[in-house]
């Protein structure tokens, strides 16, 4: 983050724009919350209940923010109706271009739980990532499946033919 274009873009902010800056969830605007807090108490405003988190809350989300960086089977070889079930629509046409697709679907199994979590309403990791999960084992099933018939189909023609 460049910090000082942030502090030069939050001092311009008018004071009720501010108050809506602050209304923001802190853990995924933390930064630019921060310098908001430090103008606002610059400014002399009256702050909106923040829940700060302290540093052992702010470890251990990070630590569970790592656990979304697993590879997602679910978000790679299903990933047109694995982006509608997590409301993630601009992803999902992109799975539906052709040349853009393979790429949007290694950055969705890459980069899936985080897009993902940030436009969920679960807010416990540990949750969400059992729900992935299920994405994942379901992925893995119909991969299997399609090689499974695939081979089958390979023998049929071979005997065939």
């Amino acid at each position: 983050m460049d910090k000082e274009f942030f502090e030069q873009k939050v001092r311009q902010l008018g004071d009720d724009k501010l108050q809506e800056l602050l209304k923001l969830r802190y853990d995924t605007n933390r930064e630019v919350i921060d310098l908001a807090i430090t103008e606002a108490n610059r400014r002399g405003l009256d702050l909106p209940e923040i829940s700060v988190p302290d540093k052992k809350e702010e470890v251990l989300e990070q630590e569970n923010r790592k656990k979304l960086e697993k590879w997602n089977w679910g978000a790679f070889l299903l990933a047109p109706f694995w982006t509608l079930s997590n409301r993630l629509e601009k992803w999902t046409i992109l799975t539906f271009i052709p040349g853009v697709n393979l790429a949007a679907a290694i950055y969705l199994g890459m980069y899936g739980n985080r897009l993902a979590y940030d436009k969920s309403d679960i807010r416990d990791i540990e949750h969400f990532m059992v729900l992935q999960g299920q994405w994942n084992k379901w992925a893995i099933r119909i991969l299997w499946l399609g090689i499974v018939a695939s081979i089958v189909g390979l023998f049929i023609s071979a005997l065939g033919g």
